[in-house]
C-alpha cells in the first residue's frame, strides 16, 4: 500500500509541475524532474505500462491523461483518508478543536516532544491552544524523536486504534516523511487571554477601524471556542460588524451600533450599514463613536490576563519598561511606559502627509507629541513596537492622545507605527543598544525630524501607501492651463487695447504662446506631484 501511495503522491506531484506548460517547456521540465532520485525510485518500481509511457519518445497527450488521472485518485485516497481519521477523532473530547486544527489547508502536524510528553501548542488572536497526547512516543521515519519542535506536513494522515492505545501517521511521500505518534488519549487546553493586552505589537493598522476589528477578532475567538465571558457575549453584534460582515440594511445593524449612532448625532453623517472600512469613518467627527466602542471592548478584557506577561520574567519586563522610560525621559518626553508625551510648538513651514494627502504645518502654539509602547517576545527577548502620534490643538488647554491622532483631522494629526522585531538572537548588549536606539527612531519620528542614518533598522509599518490623487492632479492640471493660456490675452488687452478678433488673429500667428497654458499646467501638476511623493516617504 505505502508503494502505491508513493507512486500516486509523486505522480500528482508532476501533475501539478507539468500540467499548464505548453509541449516544450513541458518536455524540458520533464526531462529535469526525471533526473530527480525519487522519480527514479518510483517509476523503477512500476508496472511495465508505466514505464513505458515515460521513456522516449514521448507521447505528450497520453502523460497529461495519465497524470491528470493519478491525479484525482490522488485526491480521492486524501479525502476518504481524511474522511476516516474526522470519523475516528469523534471519539475523543473537544473532537471539534481537534478537526478545525487537522482541517488547515497547510496540512501540517507540528508535533513537539519533551521526554515522554508529545504535544501542540499555538497561541493566535488571543487564544492559548494545546493538544496533548497522553503517554506518547514520537517516531519520525521509524526514528525515535524525543527533543525539539518539527513541523510535519502531510498529505495523507491516519489514526488506528490498539489493545495499547493509537496510532497517529501523519505522511508525506514525496518529501519522504513519515510521523508516527503512539499515545493512549488526547487532551485539549483552551484558554482565552486579553486582547487588548495581546494584539496589538502585530497590527499593521492603516485606520482606527482597523484597530478596532483587530481586537474584535481576538473577542471573536473567545466567542468561537466557547471561552467568552458575559461582557464579551453582550458584544457580539458589534464584534460581527466590526470583521465586516455584510449587512443588509438598518433592520440588520447591531441595536448597540445603532444607538450609539443616534447618541452621538450622526444619524445625518451616516447612513447604513454602517460600513467601517470605508475612509470616511476615518473623519474626526466619527471619533466618539470610536471611543466608545473601544471602551467597551478594553471594558470586557479587563478580567483576562495577559498572554505576553505570562510568559515573561517579571523582572525583566519591569528592567525593560525602565530602560525605556529613562530614555524617553532622558529626550525630553513626560510619563511612564507605557504612555509618553511632550509638548511643545512647531513654527518653520513643515510638509506632512495624512490619509494620502499632504499638508504644510506651520506656525503651531500647540503640538503635542504622543508615544505609546506595545511589547512582546521574540526569540526570547522582549522588544518594542511603538504607536507615534502628533496632534496640533488649537489651545492649550486641548487634550489629546495617541489615539487622536489616528483620526483623519485635515492635517492636523498625523500617526505612525514603529517596528523593532530584531530576527536573531541578541547579547544582554545589544539588546540594550538595539532598544535604546529604537527609542531614539521612535522620537525622532514623533517630533517629525529627518531620520537618522541608523533609523532604516526600525521600519515605519503604517503605510497608507504611496498614492496620488489624479482627480485634484487633473483639476490643478486645467485651473493651470486655464490661467497660464490667459496671460497673453489680458496683456495684449491691458497694454495693447486690442480686442479680441485682433488677439486670436495674433496667437494664430504665434502657435508658441497657444503652448503656454498646456506647458504651464504640466509643470504645476508635476511640481505637486513631487510634493506629494515627497511628502508620503517622510
Amino acid at each position: 500500500m505505502s508503494d502505491n501511495l508513493k507512486q500516486v503522491s509523486w505522480m500528482s506531484f508532476l501533475y501539478g509541475a507539468l500540467f499548464d506548460l505548453n509541449n516544450d517547456d513541458f518536455i524540458e521540465r520533464l526531462e529535469e524532474e526525471m533526473q530527480e532520485e525519487d522519480i527514479v525510485n518510483v517509476l523503477s518500481s512500476a508496472d511495465e505500462k508505466t514505464k513505458k509511457l515515460f521513456t522516449k519518445p514521448y507521447d505528450i497527450d497520453e502523460i497529461k491523461a495519465y497524470l491528470k488521472v493519478q491525479n484525482e485518485a490522488f485526491e480521492k485516497k486524501c479525502a476518504q483518508g481524511d474522511k476516516l481519521f474526522f470519523k475516528a477523532l469523534e471519539e475523543f473530547e473537544n473532537s471539534d478543536y481537534l478537526k478545525e486544527y487537522f482541517s488547515s489547508e497547510m496540512r501540517v502536524f507540528e508535533p513537539e516532544v519533551d521526554g515522554s510528553s508529545v504535544f501542540i501548542e499555538e497561541f493566535t488572536y488571543c487564544v492559548f491552544r494545546k493538544i496533548t497526547f497522553e503517554n506518547a512516543t514520537a517516531c519520525i521515519n521509524g526514528n525515535p524523536f524525543t527533543q525539539g519542535h518539527s513541523d510535519i506536513y502531510y498529505d495523507f494522515i491516519s489514526l488506528k486504534k490498539e489493545d495499547s492505545g493509537y496510532i497517529l501517521e501523519a505522511a508525506d511521500y514525496t518529501m519522504d516523511c513519515v510521523c508516527t505518534v503512539s499515545f493512549s488519549d488526547i487532551s485539549v487546553t483552551l484558554k482565552a487571554y486579553s486582547a487588548d493586552s495581546d494584539s496589538r505589537h502585530w497590527l499593521f493598522v492603516n485606520t482606527p477601524w482597523d484597530y478596532l476589528s483587530a481586537l474584535a477578532n481576538g473577542i471573536n475567538a473567545h466567542l468561537k471556542y466557547g471561552l467568552a465571558n458575559p461582557k464579551e457575549e453582550k458584544l457580539l453584534g458589534i464584534v460581527k460588524h466590526l470583521l465586516g460582515e455584510k449587512i443588509a440594511g438598518i433592520e440588520a445593524v447591531p441595536s448597540q451600533i445603532y444607538q450609539l449612532i443616534e447618541k452621538h448625532n450622526l444619524k445625518n453623517s451616516a447612513k447604513p450599514p454602517y460600513d467601517f472600512t470605508k475612509p470616511y469613518f476615518c473623519k474626526k467627527k466619527f471619533e466618539p463613536l470610536w471611543r466608545e466602542l473601544f471602551a467597551l471592548i478594553c471594558e470586557s478584557q479587563e478580567s483576562l490576563p495577559s498572554y505576553f506577561e505570562e510568559k515573561v520574567s517579571k523582572e525583566a519586563f519591569e528592567n525593560h519598561k525602565q530602560l525605556i522610560t529613562v530614555q524617553m525621559n532622558a529626550l525630553g518626553y513626560t510619563g511612564t511606559y507605557p504612555d509618553f508625551y511632550k509638548k511643545d510648538s512647531l513654527m518653520k513651514p513643515t510638509l506632512l502627509r495624512t490619509y494620502n494627502l499632504s499638508h504644510i504645518i506651520a506656525f503651531e502654539k500647540y503640538a503635542e507629541h504622543h508615544l505609546r509602547c506595545y511589547s512582546f517576545l521574540s526569540n526570547g527577548v522582549i522588544h518594542t513596537s511603538f504607536f507615534i502620534g502628533t496632534v496640533f490643538n488649537k489651545n492649550d488647554t486641548a487634550k489629546s492622545d495617541i489615539y487622536s491622532s489616528m483620526f483623519d483631522c485635515d492635517g492636523r494629526a498625523v500617526f505612525s507605527i514603529l517596528s523593532t522585531v530584531f530576527t536573531g538572537n541578541m547579547s544582554e548588549q545589544t539588546y540594550k543598544s538595539w532598544t535604546e536606539n529604537a527609542v531614539k527612531a521612535a522620537v525622532r519620528k514623533a517630533d517629525l525630524k529627518k531620520a537618522d542614518k541608523d533609523d532604516f533598522h526600525f521600519k515605519s509599518i503604517f503605510q497608507r501607501g504611496v498614492k496620488l490623487n489624479f482627480g485634484i492632479l487633473l483639476l490643478v492640471f486645467l485651473m493651470f492651463s486655464v490661467g497660464f493660456s490667459l496671460i497673453a490675452p489680458l496683456i495684449l488687452i491691458v497694454l495693447e487695447g486690442d480686442t479680441l478678433p485682433e488677439i486670436f488673429a495674433f496667437l494664430r500667428s504665434e502657435p508658441l504662446l497657444l503652448a503656454l497654458g498646456p506647458i504651464g499646467g504640466l509643470l504645476a501638476t508635476v511640481l505637486l506631484a513631487v510634493v506629494e511623493l515627497a511628502a508620503a516617504k517622510k
